[in-house]
């Protein structure tokens, strides 16, 4: 049992920190929500219960600090230090997990626009790692987590570096990642490079698409059948998804694939669809999208620009928007899920018909 409970202190090297309530669990240790105390900053520490799993971790946080986390959408690690027997890890704050997301969703598929959000940011962290050669070995939903729904409510970042590792430093037979995220040459007991966190990364994907995991996984058998019977989805999963790692794409090839690009939604016929697909590559605090795809006046009519702090519709203005917008995504066939309209953050919505 963790000696640290809710209202103790703990002691780091730039500060203390009061210990409120415990956001999760892990296979080794638990989180707790901490305020720095002379100020109002609270931070997500990990209590980690074996010293040396600990100290791993911040090994791989100090090997992966030499890129910038937030233009890479890697948690960023405040310190770390000992506590009695344990390794406090002292993390940035962040909102909910992705699992968290798609359980609140009731398992609904989710729209393709936030798809790509979600792909683009997860695909410049992996490529990061990549270009530091670290395999994050633990890619699913529950190590993916928003930022700040309320800011920016598709904003994510990649977390949990307790198994990264340099992959030159895998024996072949290595076991990690659990199903259904593993990967094939990771079941099959073959050597192993970076490329196994994109097959994993492509399965998350997936499961957003169909709203379920693309196959089952009580076990690796049924985990190998199931990839053997896989229906291919959009062509980038697909991609992604190649059995054979050396013919699966790379983080930076799928960055300039059209589907994370864009650059297919050209013409008046699709300007409905991509100006959806540009409103949630910025609410995913995409800062370069501006540049790439200024506003149009399709993106005015859809969305009619942001909402201000403390701006509040009234129930017949912000009807009339939704209205406004279904229509518009009818007539593209664009549509989000049954039953998944109350999960939409407010500022989606369409302009006031009558303006």
């Amino acid at each position: 049992m963790c000696d640290v409970q809710t209202g103790h202190f703990l002691m780091g090297s730039l500060g203390l920190y009061q210990v409120g309530k415990f956001l999760g669990r892990g296979s080794y240790g638990r989180v707790a929500e901490c305020t720095k105390m002379g100020s109002n900053e609270t931070f997500a520490i990990k209590i980690v219960d074996d010293l040396r799993a600990g100290s791993e971790e911040m090994e791989a946080m100090k090997i992966i600090r030499s890129l910038n986390p937030d233009q890479n959408n890697l948690i960023k690690i405040h310190e770390c230090f000992q506590y009695k027997d344990y390794m406090c890890l002292v993390y940035e704050m962040l909102d909910e997990s992705l699992e968290d997301f798609i359980g609140k969703r009731s398992f609904h598929p989710a729209h393709l626009c936030q798809i790509r959000a979600i792909a683009q940011q997860m695909l410049v962290a992996l490529s990061g790692l990549e270009s530091i050669n670290v395999l994050h070995g633990d890619i699913k939903p529950d190590n993916i987590m928003f930022v700040d729904q309320i800011t920016n409510p598709l904003k994510l970042k990649l977390i949990d570096f307790g198994l990264a590792v340099n992959p030159q430093e895998l024996n072949v037979g290595t076991q990690m990642q659990i199903n259904p995220f593993r990967a094939p040459e990771v079941i099959l007991g073959l050597p192993l490079d970076v490329s196994v966190d994109m097959w994993s990364l492509a399965v998350v994907l997936a499961t957003l698409y169909i709203g379920d995991v693309p196959f089952s996984y009580n076990s690796d058998y049924e985990t190998i059948r199931g990839l053997v019977q896989l229906q291919p989805g959009w062509r980038l999963n697909t991609s992604m998804l190649a059995i054979d790692p050396r013919q699966r794409m790379t983080p930076s090839s799928a960055l300039a694939h059209d589907f994370i690009t864009m650059n297919h939604l050209s013409g008046e016929r699709k300007a409905s669809y991509a100006a959806s697909a540009k409103h949630a590559m910025r609410e995913a605090g995409i800062k370069d999208m501006e540049e790439r795809f200024p506003t149009t006046s399709t993106d005015l009519k859809l969305w009619g620009g942001p909402v201000k702090d403390g701006e509040r519709w009234g129930k017949s203005g912000w009807v009339a928007r939704l209205v406004r917008w279904e229509a518009i995504m009818q007539e593209t066939r664009v549509r989000f899920p049954e039953g998944s309209w109350g999960q939409l953050p407010y500022q989606w919505r369409a302009v006031n018909i009558t303006q």
